[in-house]
């Protein structure tokens, strides 16, 4: 079984960073002497992140004119990495079903932050009364199944 040869080339994010987790990973990648532009992903040992569109690439085209899928081999890839560095291979679907590794990445991934607002209980004024507090809470990563507040 031989080795099909692979080119391929990511542009952006520059520098390789997902900032809040959010990764939208562009560039290109040919299997020489194809037809066709192969499937690609992203892929760690804690996630596969699919191909999600193929974009025209004229430029990759001016470069490879001996390669018939070099007009058509542009990808993006987007989706949500865990927080930390991560080292992760982009992958092409070679002819016998099988993914090879083209491009190994470090990325840094950042994590959303934890979000919170209270409401003002009014604007104006001198309060008499109990006041009671309302707002909300958001953390991306994980559902709030609790909150309390500390005050006095």
């Amino acid at each position: 079984m031989t080795t099909p040869l692979l080119h391929g080339e990511i542009e952006a994010p520059r520098p390789l960073r997902a900032k809040d987790g959010r990764i939208s990973l562009t560039g290109w990648c040919l299997i020489a002497g194809a037809a066709a532009a192969p499937p690609v992903r992203l892929r760690s040992d804690a996630f596969i992140l699919p191909l999600t569109a193929r974009h025209d690439r004229p430029d990759v085209a001016g470069l490879l004119p001996a390669e018939p899928a070099a007009g058509s081999c542009g990808f993006t890839i987007e989706g949500m990495l865990p927080a930390g560095v991560l080292l992760a291979q982009l992958e092409a679907r070679v002819a016998d079903d099988r993914w090879q590794v083209f491009k190994t990445l470090t990325i840094a991934a950042g994590s959303a932050p934890f979000c919170a607002v209270l409401d003002e209980p009014i604007r104006a004024g001198t309060l008499r009364d109990r006041v009671k507090v309302g707002g909300w809470a958001l953390d991306p990563s994980h559902p709030v199944t609790d909150l309390v507040l500390r005050y006095g």
